[in-house]
Formats: C-alpha cells, structure tokens, sequence
C-alpha cells in the first residue's frame, strides 16, 4: 500500500501549472520541490504537525508547491481549513490565479466550487487572504496555513494571530509554511529573521529549509568557457563552492542586469548560503565570503540531554534538549569549553548562557550548548558537559557586568559540583604568567576584547578553525561595528560567538601540544613567552668553537676536524 506521501505527490504531478515558457503543464517537481517534499514526507506519513520555515532564492517554485499541497490536502482529508497568506493584494492575486487554475484545469473541478477567494472541496476549504489586521483570522480553527514572503510584511502581529489559530495538540495533524526571500535585519524584514534565527538554533517546532541558487540547474548560462576576468569574490565562490563557468556567467549578468550592479542584491535575491541572504546595516567584523569555506561543514547535529548513570555521562537524542553534538568524544583528545553565562530569562531581548567545546588539537568544534539557564543550573549543565568531554578545560566568561553572574557560577562548579578542570586567564600574551593564572575563568573587558576578537579573526584567515554550527556561524557573520561605535551584535545576540572566542582564548593559553614528556619538560613554559628554542649544548659550543677559529686563523673549517668537545680545544 502506498504511502500518504507518495499518494499525495500523485496528485500534485497531475495538477497544472504555468511554465516559464507560457504553457500549461503538469507539476514535475523541480529540484527545490522535490527537497521540500522529502523533507515534509515523514511527518505526513505519521500524521504528525508540518512545520517548515524556507529561506530562499528568487523563482524556486516554492509558492506553487505549498499552494499545490493545501490543495490536495483539502482534496484528501475532510473538514480541513488552509488559509494561504501573502505579504500584499498583487501577490494575492497571483497565488488566487494559480490556486484556480489547480481546480478549473484538472478533473478536480467536479468536486471543487470557487466563490470570490475561497475554493471549497465538500467539507474542506481553501481561503487566500493578505497580511493586514492582526485580528482578520482571529476566530478561525485553521488546519493549515501558508505564510508568503514574510520578510516584507509590515505588521508583525499579523502572524503572531494567524499561528494561534492552528491546533495546538501534538497528536493532531496540521501544517504551516513560512517562507520568503531575505529583506534585512531590521525594519520589515526583522519578523522572518528573527522566525528564522529561531529555526536554526533548535527552538520551537519549525524546521529551517534553506534554498540556495547554485544547487538548481536552470541558474546557469549556457556558455561554459572559462573566464580569464575573474574578479576576486568570484574567484572564491569558484573555488569555495565548485561554481562552474556557466554559474558564474550567469551570476554576473544578473547582477548587472536585474540586481543594479550590487552583488549585495544579488546575494539578498539569490543566496549561496543564509549568511548571504541578510543585508545588515553597521561594519561586520566578518564578511560573507570569510566565512564562505565553512559552508561546506555546516551541519545539524544531534540534539539532546546529558544524563548521569553509575557515575558515567550519557547522551540521550531529545528534540528539545539543550545540548548539540557534532562530534562526540574521542579516547585521548583534550577539549576546551568556553562558557558564557546568562541570567535566565527566556525572552528575546536577552541573551541565553552558551557554551561550545573545542577539541585542543584540531581546534574543531564539536559541542554546543544554549539555552535560558540561570548560573546554577548552567554550572550543572557544564559539568554534566566537561565530564562527557574527557574532563574538559572549563573557561567561563566571569565578568558580570551583563548579569551573567559568572563568579558565581565558578563557585557551584567548584563547590557544589567538584569540577576538577576550570581553566585561568594568565594575563596579556606578552606577560603570561606561566603556572598561576591571573583570575579563574575570563573576564571580557575594553582590554582582553580585542586580544579575543584577533584570535578570532587569526584563526578564520588561517582557516585552522572549523565550524560546523549555523547558528554559530550567523552569530559571526552579524558580528561587526554598529553606527555608534559598539563591536557587538549587529542583529541577534552573540552569545554563542562569545563563548567560542572565549574557548579559543582557552585553548591558546592553557594548550600544549603533546609529544613526549620530554617534549613538553623543555618547551614549557618557553613556547608560551614567546622565546626560541634553547639549541642543544653541544651545537652551540661547536658554532661558537667554529667562530673562534675563523676569527682566529684566518680561514674556514671546512675539510678541518672539529673538535670533539669544548676541553679538548
């Protein structure tokens, strides 16, 4: 028997729709539809809650698809209510164009009935609406809803009511899509980015489906000879993204021709990656394409809870946990795990404690943690963290003058939960003390901020540095110099960058790399001031013996024996 979703997509194939060429055609899936409809496919085969949020580029076939499906699930399932809803009344019209032609031009206009904005199949109902007042849907008991173009709707609370009107059982089928193409940070384009930086940290039920241009064949020009004008953002997206000539040749046209020679448009319009798509105002510290070849190693790792048993941690997969696992631990690998600490409150407009783990060596991210946890609990959190970790190196952030509490939160790892590794700040890097640091933890102040910020950077232009996290990766490119002068956040919070940079900070000062005993007894503490090697006793007193013969004599040593030791000169 097949299954509701290949049932579904039967249907869909069958329904018209206008092509590019001005033709009415059956539906084939385009490669972005073919990739939403997967991704939804085991939810409705478990009559589970849809909830998708699609970030996306220019003329994907997104609209049509999700119309499509609200169709055809009104089609399948009795006593079903979509509302579809877009950003203003032109676009309105032209999903209502395409919703009719669904009906009047397949066999579907037997059961369906049009009247003004609504089509009815039997007991269910399709409605298409604009984004207006906030209370226009109050009343309704929605099964479905497709949101459009979000990032330019100009009333936020217009959302807010519609999503109130799904149902709120987890047992209960239903289904929302909220998609656009990216218009900002701020302003207008504030709702669906902050909807999206929601999405891809893990919170709520909806499920982030980025959609960038160079995966789809039809954005490319069919002229492939190479190109022996590459300007320099082009030659890193060729080598960073294996764009192909066709693909380049095309970008190019399109920016001049349809984006005013702005390759910041064109990125908003079409988007390689989601840190592309947002046009923020102030300096970011980091531009898109310093941070375009850890795309490739972006990745969503496994979401869940650490738990205590017989004295061991371990990892529990769970939806709604705290921690994110990209790597788990390895026999014999030392790990560091910055820590920033927050005071709990679960609202927007305040940052959450995080934390994210390093391996020592590779200098990989390979854990992260975020969440509205006040110190008590975090320092539970990290320590659970740190033992998972083979004792990792705990670094937390103890300035408070953001009301994270953080000397509070070494005295619970300390006191209440016997953490036997919390790293030290040692001071500035030409006056590292070489045992005892100069505070436990670390303090971001207008003096160590910067020395952060460069390591950072060191290790993003040296590429030694690997990231696998989205949202941390977002939290780096909105990281920048605001209007005023502040080198913060340029949109969102950067909880997430600051523990990174407070673990790499960790690592650079409490890291030796390990060889052998001997190794390590004669490179420390020289390494960390920053002094070259002693050379071996022998070669000094034979380069120096070498020097007083030629200054002596006259004449060089070559084809002389030297002399075994230093007595026997």
């Amino acid at each position: 028997m097949p299954l509701p979703s290949q049932v579904y997509r039967r249907l869909m194939e069958r329904l018209p729709v206008r092509t590019p060429r001005r033709a009415i055609v059956p539906m084939r899936f385009n490669q972005a539809q073919d990739f939403i409809h997967r991704s939804v496919a085991p939810d409705l085969d478990a009559g589970r809650p849809i909830r998708r949020i699609v970030l996306k580029a220019r003329r994907l076939g997104m609209s049509s698809w999700i119309e499509n499906f609200l169709t055809c699930l009104c089609v399948m399932q009795n006593f079903t209510q979509a509302m579809v809803v877009a950003h203003e009344a032109p676009a309105t019209a032209r999903i209502w164009e395409m919703s009719k032609r669904f009906v009047e031009g397949s066999p579907l206009r037997a059961i369906g009935r049009i009247t003004g904005h609504k089509i009815e199949f039997r007991a269910s109902t399709i409605e298409l609406a604009t984004a207006g007042s906030p209370n226009a849907t109050r009343g309704h008991d929605l099964t479905a809803c497709h949101l459009s173009e979000v990032a330019f709707w100009k009333d936020a609370t217009a959302m807010l009511a519609i999503l109130q009107c799904l149902p709120r059982e987890e047992d209960v089928f239903s289904a929302a899509f909220i998609e656009s193409t990216a218009n900002g940070m701020v302003d207008d384009g504030a709702l669906f980015y902050e909807e999206w930086l929601k999405a891809v940290q893990g919170d709520g039920s909806f499920v982030p489906i980025f959609l960038p241009w160079h995966t789809f064949p039809q954005y490319t020009s069919a002229n492939m000879r190479p190109m022996d004008d590459l300007e320099s953002d082009e030659a890193q997206l060729r080598t960073d993204l294996g764009l192909t000539w066709g693909q380049l040749r095309w970008r190019r046209r399109v920016i001049v021709d349809e984006c005013q020679d702005d390759a910041e448009k064109f990125n908003q319009e079409y988007p390689a990656t989601p840190e592309m798509a947002f046009i923020m105002s102030g300096q970011p510290y980091f531009s898109a394409r310093d941070l375009l070849w850890l795309e490739p190693w972006v990745q969503r790792g496994r979401r869940g809870k650490l738990v205590e048993e017989r004295e061991r941690v371990t990892f529990k997969e769970d939806a709604e946990g705290r921690y994110v696992i990209f790597r788990p631990p390895e026999p014999g690998h030392e790990y560091v795990i910055g820590a920033d600490s927050a005071m709990g409150h679960d609202d927007a407009s305040h940052s959450r404690s995080a934390a994210e783990v390093v391996d020592m060596d590779t200098l990989e991210q390979v854990a992260e943690y975020e969440a509205p946890s006040p110190p008590h609990l975090f320092a539970r959190d990290l320590a659970l963290l740190g033992r998972a970790y083979n004792e990792a190196l705990l670094f937390p952030e103890v300035q408070s003058s953001g009301g994270g509490g953080g000397r509070e939160l070494i005295v619970y790892l300390r006191d209440q939960y016997n953490y036997p590794s919390i790293g030290g700040w040692k001071g500035a890097n030409d006056r590292i003390r070489a045992y005892n640091p100069v505070l436990y933890g670390w303090e971001t102040n207008s003096r160590t901020k910067p020395q952060m910020i460069a390591r950072m950077r060191e290790v993003m232009d040296e590429r030694s540095a690997l990231i696998h996290s989205r949202a941390l990766l977002t939290q780096l490119r909105t990281f920048g110099e605001k209007d005023s002068g502040a080198i913060e956040a340029l949109a969102g919070h950067d909880d997430l960058l600051m523990a990174w940079g407070i673990a790499l900070m960790g690592r650079f000062q409490n890291h030796i790399p390990r060889s052998s005993q001997a190794q390590i007894a004669l490179q420390f503490p020289f390494d960390q001031l920053h002094l070259q090697h002693q050379e071996e006793i022998h070669d000094r007193d034979a380069a120096m013996l070498a020097r007083v013969m030629g200054a002596s004599v006259g004449e060089t040593l070559e084809g002389m024996r030297q002399p075994a030791t230093f007595l026997e000169w």
